[in-house]
């Protein structure tokens, strides 16, 4: 028997195996899918010699993540000159540049972004501790500046920037939980970039797969799960909540995210943007509302990913109904578009699989899983997915607090004298 089995090799799974590992305990990981990695893949999808990241593609968070660098990972990013653009049909283009003289966010941004830079600290925190976020919550009160954050720009290009970040998700973009998303992808964005990573996003899964090997991890691949399965302290699910609702017998009532179409595509050369701005960053917003599309061009920041001269792109859209509306989107940016394409793939992911849970106000924060915790009611059970605290993302920090967690109550148990803790649905 393990000390420890995850269900679900994807990033988080696989976070959380190494946490335990390290603490010396045993772990079993059991994934459906024949390969790890979740929505953290790639491959020549369409042909050889062209590599597309599968499903997430760009990092701000995962530049940024905390749960990565306690980890050790190296993980090979690579920047473009620019982070993102989101040009207009008017001509007119917002700029977010890791510099802040590239970036038009208006004339308070400088000011703005020192804030953030003060305060990053403890959103970080209260992004990798559970609720009550205490020591988070404190750091906070320490700058309360802060709450300028939480104004509207009125500069036009800057509410474009955060309308094109806050449509990431399916939070309302006049809402204050959608402004709050949109405000922390900028400042983000700008401190760290929107980096892929080099020869494709999997290898941030191929660095964690080797790491949780040497430490004597077990995967098993193909394995899909029926029942809560044994083990001496913890099981930890890095699935979503509904398939957790399946194995546990407790039906969870949370909405899902949209619906969304992926489109992969190889090109016979670079994208014919009409914005100078747009052909220096890898990823590009377009659109307003109800006609987004979030793309993403490789070629300035990994040239590996295609053949010279030639190109590897990426989109998806939850407001655009297929792949020929987001064709025409990106058309209209870039005439000549289509008549570029070598081949494309297209998806329907179903609703819930970018965010495993709306990002909503009544699905955020401490209402997220079960009071933003990783505790799921049934004892000695997690979930360490991105439909826990704090969603979605590939950062790793909802595996890293199921771990934690699952860690502290060993603990607590040990205390009390009592060595094991067997957990079994039979």
């Amino acid at each position: 028997m393990q000390d420890a089995v995850v269900v679900g090799a994807g990033h988080n799974g696989l976070v959380a195996a190494n946490v335990l590992a390290d603490a010396g305990w045993s772990v079993e990981v059991f994934e459906a899918d024949e390969e790890p990695g979740g929505a953290v893949r790639s491959g020549e999808l369409i042909e050889p010699g062209y590599v597309n990241d599968r499903f997430s593609a760009f990092y701000p968070l995962g530049a940024a993540s905390p749960v990565f660098r306690r980890l050790g990972l190296e993980i090979p990013w690579r920047h473009a000159p620019l982070v993102l653009v989101h040009p207009a049909e008017d001509g007119s283009v917002a700029v977010l540049d890791r510099g802040i003289a590239g970036t038009t966010m208006g004339r308070d941004w400088p000011d703005l972004l020192d804030i953030w830079h003060r305060i990053e600290p403890a959103v970080l925190r209260g992004m990798t501790t559970p609720f009550p976020q205490l020591r988070a919550g404190a750091l906070l009160a320490l700058e309360p500046s802060a709450v300028r954050l939480l104004r509207r720009p009125r500069d036009p290009l800057a509410r474009r920037l955060l309308l094109g970040n806050t449509l990431h998700t399916d939070a309302p973009p006049g809402s204050l939980t959608g402004h709050a998303i949109g405000l922390l992808l900028t400042c983000f964005g700008q401190t760290h970039g929107y980096p892929c990573v080099a020869g494709g996003s999997g290898r941030i899964v191929e660095l964690l797969v080797e790491r949780a090997r040497s430490r004597g991890v077990e995967l098993r691949l193909g394995e899909r799960v029926e029942r809560i399965p044994t083990a001496r302290h913890a099981v930890l699910f890095a699935a979503d909540a509904w398939e957790l609702g399946r194995i546990t017998g407790r039906p969870a009532r949370v909405a899902p995210d949209p619906a969304t179409t992926k489109v992969d595509w190889t090109l016979d050369g670079p994208i014919p943007w009409t914005v100078a701005e747009a052909r220096r960053s890898c990823v590009v917003h377009l659109g307003a509302e109800r006609s987004f599309v979030l793309f993403g061009q490789y070629s300035m920041a990994d040239p590996t990913r295609s053949p010279a001269g030639k190109e590897t792109a990426w989109a998806y859209s939850h407001t655009l109904p297929s792949a020929d509306a987001i064709e025409a989107q990106v058309e209209r940016h870039a005439p000549g578009f289509g008549a570029l394409v070598r081949g494309r793939r297209v998806e329907q992911l179903p609703p819930g699989r970018i965010n495993l849970g709306t990002a909503r106000l009544d699905n955020e924060l401490f209402l997220r899983g079960r009071l933003g915790r990783p505790e799921t009611g049934v004892p000695g059970v997690y979930l360490a997915s991105a439909s826990a605290h704090p969603g979605g993302g590939v950062h790793g920090a909802a595996g890293w607090i199921a771990a934690q967690a699952a860690l502290r109550a060993a603990s607590r148990r040990r205390a009390r004298g009592l060595t094991s803790f067997t957990i079994s649905s039979r």
